[in-house]
């Protein structure tokens, strides 16, 4: 009995508080008071032309309210011919701002935030842009309203619209947007309509919605509803994207993505909390072709994506901007690819010493990696591709994972299937170090050398053709892909086994002349290929062979030299050495010179023609037997040691 006299005598002393407070507020002279704060808040003269307030129900009506520019501006933060509004007395009393009814017409009003946080509706300083909570409004009209948004740091400036539709017609009011400007520094457009009532709502009544924003290349549309819009939770919208370049999607919604080509983005999005849900991905770049689910979580202080990405059809070439490539159709301009050279040939130029050689045109990308970006995100997607092409060596299948965390992008598994093979990487990218530290490691296992050559191998009559297997690493710096290149160290070591070539083809690889003609005359056959090894060794971006050795029956080639990745230039001889002895031979060696982008494999026509002129001169001094001395190769090519070989390269 006590516990409830005292709850009754709580009540009766609350309900004393709250009569008096509300008959302060009747005797009070509300514009006088607001007019005060108002002008305290922000440290200007706001006025207010007119100002009625009721109690019950609690609502206002204020007329010609004004809220003049900071010092330096000349645009109003607000003027506003009216603003009426109804508040919901009791949900006041327990902290809630719950608006019955909002009118706002004839007004115009910015907001405008600079570089430094501080707003034209603040002394102080602001960390978000604008409020992470709406407060409730169950019925909006607004009549000739227009909205200024200004933010210096994203150098965005829109001007909206906003209205409501005329409800005499029946029917529930919508609310109508149109907006212009620029957002992130490029011309943006927006359009879009949506209910006029903004309350938290059943999910028999949510709230429909239907934008249209274009910004530079990159439209984006939702349709659909969302049964909360206050906290923008329960959505069914239906979204899609559309543009000439996923990069620009980090300038819209923060999310980093390489260049790409032409593309097209489809799928259902929710939002679970801070979460935001793309399901039912149809994703379009260029000739390639994904579906998924992908995930947007900006709960923390560094946003993270998340998903599963699976690809029926994969082109290599739509994914040229992962480094730093021209994805899609369009090659590199030459202009490009000339200007990347002209800066490797200033980098590695030293005043007082000749001039090195460098390639006119750069093959391998010199485009320099946004740290900003790599540092932007988190992220673990996985990619599938049941079919992948390719228009360097051919690929049919591709698994790999992509984790990016704290500016650390690792690529592992990253494995391309050849049938019955595959090569198998992993990649780690370092944007931390300064410049940008990058490892590669991979393997090539019974890599079909008949799929690597392609159309070349149709002709080879009694040919066929074994596997490729080995190993790489790479480690080096620097911020494109020429220049990590340019600057690794490592080891690249393949070996070849297994298949027959064709002798006829021995034969002419080594200037046999007298054993070609014969074969030519008679009968070909094949010859067997014992073992195959190419071993470089990587020093500062330069591959010197430590072993290169092609062993057949009847020959067997060795090769020395180097191929400069960073100057992307070639000097190699591979020298044939026959097992057998033949009359008329004009061996030389094959010089593979040039550049990537133009690369000359050939005899070392020198060699052939210091050969034949020396037999010209002894047929001419002596007899024509004697001049066949300087073309009869008396063999001494060995069998090489192919088990040795293979053991200093094949993977551990």
């Amino acid at each position: 009995m006590e516990r409830q006299q005292i709850a009754i005598r709580t009540a009766f002393a609350a309900f004393g508080v709250v009569a008096l407070a509300l008959l302060l507020l009747a005797l009070a002279d509300f514009r006088e008071l607001a007019e005060r704060r108002m002008s305290a808040t922000l440290g200007r003269s706001v006025t207010i032309g007119a100002l009625e307030v009721d109690i019950f129900p609690l609502q206002f009506v204020a007329h010609d309210v004004k809220v003049p520019p900071r010092k330096g501006e000349s645009e109003a933060a607000l003027d506003s011919k009216l603003i009426a509004a109804r508040i919901a007395f009791w949900r006041l009393v327990f902290g809630d701002l719950v608006f019955p009814r909002l009118v706002v017409a004839e007004t115009t009003g910015m907001y405008a935030r600079d570089a430094d946080g501080r707003t034209n509706w603040s002394k102080e300083k602001v960390e978000g842009s604008v409020p992470s909570e709406l407060p409730e409004i169950r019925d909006l009209t607004l009549r000739d309203v227009k909205v200024r948004l200004r933010d210096a740091d994203s150098k965005s400036d829109l001007q909206f619209d906003l209205s409501t539709s005329d409800t005499s017609k029946g029917g529930e009011p919508l609310l109508h947007l149109k907006g212009f400007g620029t957002y992130e520094g490029a011309r943006t457009t927006i359009a879009g309509t949506g209910g006029s009532v903004l309350a938290i709502r059943s999910q028999e009544t949510p709230y429909p919605i239907n934008l249209n924003f274009v910004s530079g290349d990159t439209h984006v549309t939702a349709k659909g509803t969302v049964t909360d819009p206050v906290h923008i939770a329960g959505l069914n919208v239906s979204l899609a994207i559309e543009g000439k370049d996923t990069a620009d999607l980090y300038r819209i919604f923060g999310i980093a993505l390489p260049a790409s080509p032409p593309y097209t983005f489809t799928s259902r999005l929710d939002r679970v909390g801070e979460k935001w849900i793309a399901k039912n991905i149809s994703w379009k770049l260029g000739t390639t072709e994904m579906d998924g689910a992908l995930t947007w979580d900006v709960s923390g202080k560094i946003p993270r994506l998340d998903g599963k990405l699976h690809a029926t059809t994969l082109d290599m070439k739509d994914m040229a901007g992962f480094i730093g490539g021209k994805p899609g159709e369009e090659e590199t301009p030459p202009a490009v690819r000339s200007a990347a050279a002209q800066r490797e040939l200033e980098r590695r130029t030293v005043p007082g010493q000749q001039q090195p050689v460098v390639a006119a045109e750069l093959v391998i990308p010199d485009r320099l990696v946004d740290l900003e970006k790599l540092k932007s995100m988190n992220a673990r997607v996985g990619l599938v591709a049941d079919r992948v092409t390719n228009s360097g060596i051919p690929l049919d299948t591709l698994t790999a994972e992509l984790g990016l965390e704290n500016g650390v992008l690792i690529l592992s598994p990253l494995r391309f299937g050849i049938d019955p093979g595959h090569i198998a990487m992993d990649i780690k990218i370092d944007g931390n170090a300064q410049p940008v530290r990058t490892a590669i490691t991979g393997q090539v296992q019974a890599y079909p050398i008949k799929r690597l050559i392609g159309k070349a191998g149709e002709n080879m009559r009694n040919t066929t053709f074994g596997a490729i297997g080995g190993k790489f690493e790479l480690h080096g710096s620097g911020n494109s892909a020429h220049r990590f290149a340019a600057s690794s160290d490592g080891s690249v070591g393949l070996i070849a086994g297994g298949g027959q070539l064709s002798l006829l083809f021995v034969e002419w690889a080594g200037l046999d002349l007298a054993e070609a003609l014969g074969l030519m005359i008679g009968k070909d056959r094949p010859v067997e290929i014992r073992c195959g090894v190419a071993d470089f060794k990587i020093t500062k971006g330069v591959m010197s062979t430590d072993a290169f050795v092609v062993d057949t029956e009847d020959t067997i080639f060795r090769g020395e030299g180097s191929l400069d990745l960073g100057r992307e230039v070639m000097d190699m001889k591979i020298r044939p050495k026959p097992k057998d002895i033949s009359l008329v031979t004009l061996r030389s060696p094959i010089l593979v010179a040039g550049t990537f982008a133009q690369p000359r494999i050939g005899p070392d026509m020198g060699k052939v023609m210091a050969k034949g002129g020396l037999a010209a001169a002894l047929s001419i001094v002596l007899t024509p037997l004697a001049g066949l001395l300087a073309t009869i190769d008396l063999g001494g090519g060995k069998d090489a040691n192919c088990v040795q070989l293979f053991q200093d390269v094949s993977p551990k």
